[in-house]
């Protein structure tokens, strides 16, 4: 082991050691996707009826039918009515173009600009100008436009998922100007009230902000290390130094309290005088008008849009969404709801202690006894666990308890936080699903047999842990994932692949030496399971031939050293054509139920 660490630094990255980047899974070889698919099939009508799937397919048709919102802007003599989606898309309505990663609308109405990705490859970002001129830009590295008086602002990148440049042309399409450029971070555009535009460089959790105009920009707080911005002055957040320093407040006059100096930030509104803050998955409306006033405290989740139509001029609206609700609005003047549609129960909440003695937070919903139960995680990143419970709602009538643990790594919390699930860290975020999943069990009184992990991209890396350590199925006996990031050792390992440069600081750098390669073994699931796999475990992946944040062949790899060289039929994958961010349809979810529920209670047909 440790010479292979010491001879990394000097090897090539398609070919380190035992780590040969070339096996047969890695070649996206069609008739293994034709194979896997046939046996997900076969498993499938084994499972359930035709006429009873097609029901189920119906029934998650009406319930994402049930969570669109509302229209939000109108222009009846220019442009077409404008709304946002449940999943928080943009889209126009009556026209024929294409789903809207990101939209703006300039101050008249007259120009309309948006970024879409175009199908294969997924995520190759191109930007689309509608208005007296008509222009597509197809060098767009990322999800990111604003229009700032005359000109357009956007991101380029000259590889797939580098988002590295911010350029600004102007409404006809020409004078392409570069504003700023930085390699080793990953920028992004934040637009707030008031059209006052910023740009936020970030690398792990380690940011850089900047205050953009039509003419020039200008770097804000050079010692600051994480940000969240307000509005016009500008105004905005501050940590300094380190993620454990306390919120400093730069070009406002709100005064600021420890609670607050602490936590994270979900919205802000300076029209509004409205903060909300976020610790432990629990979340903390505060009128910020003299003293902080505590409103409300609660599981609750503010949609990306919002802070898109503070942007806009419209500063009135939260908009959000509970477990097992559909969106809704709160007045920002009032503070009233807007009527929203309730499923599922009381939703409840906890805290369960990890190894180390950290405290975690979980919530569920569900009933008193349920049929089973599904946890859900993620914490990486420093992304917040989503709330949504759309897709789950045939499980939630079905007597399921749906629960999401806010773990270290993720962004429920502060700074500090996200940064406790990096590298080293990361091994202890699979001690809080334990110790949740523990706990969960004694509440519900459900049994590992009944108990279902859900992993999601970066979500992988714990089911897939976990599944090496409980391989008979003692703690849980059911997997479901999605595009699961399972090989580490092999990705990070390799510095060509479009995000692993960016990465070394949350997952490690295994070339870098022999500590960082054994932290990135130990890590790494495939490379954790023995040689006879999970034999307890039941499993059913998704995955897409177009991602190219979590290639294929690892979910193949995957399933495969999970049966242990066996014909396993209770470890299944299915290879669609979509990329990492498919649009998952009501007929997938109808299909995944029906498999995974017929293995904890058999349909009846």
């Amino acid at each position: 082991m440790l010479f292979i660490g010491r001879c990394l630094g000097n090897m090539d990255p398609t070919n380190v050691g035992f780590l040969k980047w070339l096996d047969p899974y890695e070649k996206k070889e069609k008739g293994s996707h034709k194979e896997e698919n046939t046996r997900f099939q076969k498993v499938l009508h084994d499972s359930i009826s035709k006429e009873a799937l097609k029901a189920l397919i119906l029934k998650n048709k009406v319930y994402s039918d049930e969570g669109e919102p509302e229209l939000i802007l109108e222009y009846p003599e220019r442009n077409p009515k404008v709304f946002f989606k449940h999943n928080s898309k943009w889209k126009f309505h009556n026209s024929n173009w294409q789903d809207e990663e990101n939209i703006d609308i300039s101050k008249d109405g007259e120009i309309v600009a948006y970024t879409y990705s175009s199908y294969k490859p997924t995520e190759n970002y191109r930007l689309a100008v509608r208005g007296k001129h008509r222009w597509t830009h197809k060098n767009c590295g990322g999800p990111f436009v604003a229009i700032l008086g005359s000109r357009i602002f956007f991101i380029e990148g000259d590889k797939l998922l580098h988002y590295t440049r911010l350029v600004s042309m102007n409404l006809e399409g020409g004078d392409r100007r570069v504003i700023y450029e930085n390699e080793s971070k990953l920028l992004e555009l934040i637009k707030c009230e008031s059209r006052t535009l910023f740009l936020l460089a970030s690398d792990a959790g380690v940011q850089s902000m900047f205050h953009v105009t039509e003419t020039k920009i200008t770097q804000l707080s050079p010692r600051g290390v994480s940000f969240y911005p307000i509005g016009p002055g500008p105004a905005y957040f501050v940590r300094e130094g380190n993620f454990s320093a306390p919120w400093k407040l730069v070009g406002g006059e709100w005064k600021l309290n420890s609670r607050i100096r602490a936590d994270g930030i979900e919205f802000c509104s300076a029209s509004a005088k409205i903060l909300i803050t976020k610790f432990y998955g629990v979340r903390t409306i505060w009128k910020m008008n003299g003293d902080p006033v505590k409103i409300y405290s609660g599981i609750f989740e503010i949609l990306p849009c919002t802070n898109c139509m503070g942007w806009l001029g419209i500063t009135d609206k939260l908009y959000c969404i509970r477990p097992g609700t559909s969106v809704y609005t709160i007045n920002l003047k009032t503070m009233i709801e807007s009527p929203r549609i309730t499923y599922g129960g009381t939703l409840r909440t906890g805290i369960s202690i990890s190894s180390d003695n950290l405290p975690v937070r979980w919530t569920f919903l569900g009933p008193e006894r349920p049929t089973g139960l599904v946890c859900i995680s993620y914490g990486s990143y420093g992304i917040a666990t989503s709330l949504k419970t759309t897709r789950w709602r045939t499980w939630i009538d079905a007597g399921w308890a749906i629960a999401f643990l806010f773990i270290r790594g993720g962004g429920d919390g502060n700074d500090m936080w996200a940064d406790l699930g990096r590298l080293d860290g990361k091994k202890r975020e699979f001690d809080d699903v334990e110790a949740c999943v523990k706990d969960l069990q004694r509440l519900t009184r459900c049994k590992a047999e009944n108990t279902v992990l859900f992993g999601r991209s970066a979500g992988g890396l714990i089911v897939g842990n976990l599944a090496a350590r409980w391989p008979r199925g003692e703690l849980f006996g059911i997997i479901y994932s999605e595009v699961p990031y399972v090989d580490l050792l092999k990705t990070a390992a390799n510095s060509t692949m479009p995000l692993t440069p960016y990465e070394y600081k949350e997952f490690g750098n295994p070339r870098a030496g022999p500590i960082d390669f054994e932290t990135a073994l130990e890590i790494s699931p495939i490379h954790q399971l023995s040689s006879k796999g999970a034999p307890g475990i039941k499993v059913l992946c998704r995955t897409g031939t177009e991602d190219v944040q979590v290639f294929p062949y690892e979910s193949l790899k995957w399933i495969t050293a999970l049966r242990g060289g066996k014909k396993d039929y209770t470890k299944i994958v299915y290879v669609d054509d979509e990329g990492h961010r498919s649009n998952n349809t009501e007929a997938e979810y109808a299909e995944d139920f029906a498999i995974i529920s017929g293995w904890v209670l058999p349909w009846s047909t």
